[in-house]
């Protein structure tokens, strides 16, 4: 497999991770002071990195886990047109890269990240109740496919993580 090949071939994963997690949020990211961008990518750039370094289903569940810690993203740059918006992508690359090198280093983290009594739909869309697409027997992660949906600004951290190593191997830029 070339390097170019095998940097690129984890990132339907992101994007799948992304379009998982966006859709069970059904929008209400941005009602509770969210930007979808600086949460969402987290999720789907430690999984990008998870699969990156060929971890196990346990260190991808931890990744997760460090991701819904450092998941903020919000949106007070509306109230003065403040810049921190634009990092919010980048900032999700290096979150995701950093949950996926803590996890393949035996971090103990949460292993209930979105359902949990005080997880990620609770905290930031004031849920009780779980998503029914984030259930255990159809998590982010987990068997690769491709959504019919097209990808969307928190895919860009996943593409991101990836992009940068490709490039510095030689290949074109695609964007």
């Amino acid at each position: 497999m070339s390097t170019a090949v095998s940097y690129w071939w984890p990132t339907p994963r992101g994007w799948k991770t992304a379009i998982r997690v966006g859709a069970a949020a059904k929008g209400g990211f941005h009602h509770t002071g969210f930007h979808a961008t600086g949460v969402v990518a987290h999720f789907s750039a430690s999984a990008v990195a998870a699969r990156l370094l060929n971890l196990p289903s346990e260190a991808i569940v931890a990744a997760q886990g460090i991701a819904a810690s450092t998941a903020s993203g919000v949106q007070v740059f509306l109230e003065e047109g403040a810049w921190t918006k634009r990092m919010h992508p980048g900032w999700a690359a290096v979150a995701g890269i950093t949950a996926a090198r803590l996890a393949q280093h035996g971090f103990k983290a949460p292993t209930r990240p979105y359902e949990g009594k005080f997880g990620f739909f609770d905290s930031h869309l004031q849920r009780r109740r779980r998503p029914s697409t984030c259930r255990p027997n159809s998590p982010p992660w987990g068997p690769s496919g491709i959504s019919p949906r097209p990808p969307s600004n928190p895919t860009r951290s996943a593409t991101s993580s990836t992009a940068a190593p490709t490039r510095r191997a030689g290949s074109p830029q695609t964007s």
